[in-house]
């Protein structure tokens, strides 16, 4: 721990005790008194699934973009790297 480590008096111990009940009980009493917790607002939705698109004509301009900016290709398919990390 080196210049962070400071070995403490068993007066500094007792005293971080102290503050530390003291905290806690303030905290308590705060809790104690709400009669209830606020309500969490939230986003409500009926679906957590995204909606299928039909058969849509692939877009040829970004499959050009995307085949131009890939780093391996075999005409028809992107090769990509396996746990290379």
């Amino acid at each position: 721990m080196g210049f962070l480590h400071k070995d403490l008096t068993l007066f500094d111990k007792n005293k971080i005790n102290e503050d530390v009940k003291k905290i806690i009980d303030s905290f308590e009493k705060s809790l104690s008194s709400l009669k209830s917790l606020p309500e969490e607002g939230g986003i409500e939705k009926e679906s957590s699934l995204r909606e299928e698109k039909g058969n849509e004509i692939p877009d040829k301009v970004f499959r050009e973009k995307v085949f131009e900016n890939a780093f391996k290709k075999n005409k028809d398919f992107l090769i990509a790297e396996k746990k290379s990390w």
